[in-house]
């Protein structure tokens, strides 16, 4: 695949590039929280490194083990929540409500101080996975991808107001390509189709794709 494709007048089939381009890129997720509805319905659990986390209404985060804690200094109430430790501090993507809006935002808290390093809004709801590559973040939701340095919390690049009319509602994982090239597929809210955004990695340039591509 040539290194300029999104300069091409004719981009390949999306078969093509998925099948003939993909790389078997070593990334890592951060983990999902879910709420134990039987015993503590505002309560919240997930595993990441084989350590408990346990997350309550209030923002606080507990490691099962240790006992170490941060709190997520959330406004309203956690929707979705994942949670990523990096170089020891807490990275938390999460999504809020006050049942009327929901806002995601991605937070690092370093675990030492509890004291909040940076935070950085990831706009609407419909929070993907946080895909990881060495100190990169590549997050979603409505009509919203991104690459996040996990270090300054910056965006590397960016792209927003995606959704149309069904179009760009939710992401699925990102498919790595050859060339520095990112795939983020996105089943259509009302029909079967998927469409997906075709970014290079290194520019943040983009094009929007779909199967008759």
């Amino acid at each position: 695949m040539s290194p300029d494709i999104l300069g091409q007048d004719t981009i390949p089939s999306i078969d093509d590039l998925i099948h003939n381009e993909r790389i078997n890129l070593r990334y890592k997720t951060a983990s999902r929280a879910d709420y134990i509805r039987e015993t503590n319905p505002d309560t919240m659990t997930c595993v990441f490194d084989n350590n408990t986390y346990t997350i309550l209404s209030n923002g606080k985060i507990i490691n099962d083990t240790s006992q170490d804690f941060v709190f997520l200094k959330n406004k309203d109430v956690i929707d979705n929540i994942y949670l990523y430790i990096y170089d020891n501090d807490y990275i938390i993507f999460f999504t809020e409500t006050d049942f009327e809006d929901s806002f995601s935002y991605a937070k690092r808290i370093n675990s030492k101080t509890k004291q909040i390093v940076w935070s950085n809004p990831i706009y609407a709801f419909n929070l993907g996975t946080p895909v990881i590559v060495d100190n990169n973040a590549y997050v979603s939701t409505l009509g919203f991808v991104g690459k996040l340095d996990l270090n300054s919390g910056k965006y590397i690049w960016r792209h927003e107001d995606l959704y149309d009319d069904g179009k760009f509602n939710a992401f699925e994982n990102p498919i790595f390509l050859e060339k520095n090239y990112v795939i983020f597929p996105s089943p259509h809210y009302f029909t079967q189709e998927t469409d997906y955004l075709l970014v290079n990695d290194n520019t943040g340039e983009a094009v929007i794709l779909n199967t008759t591509n």
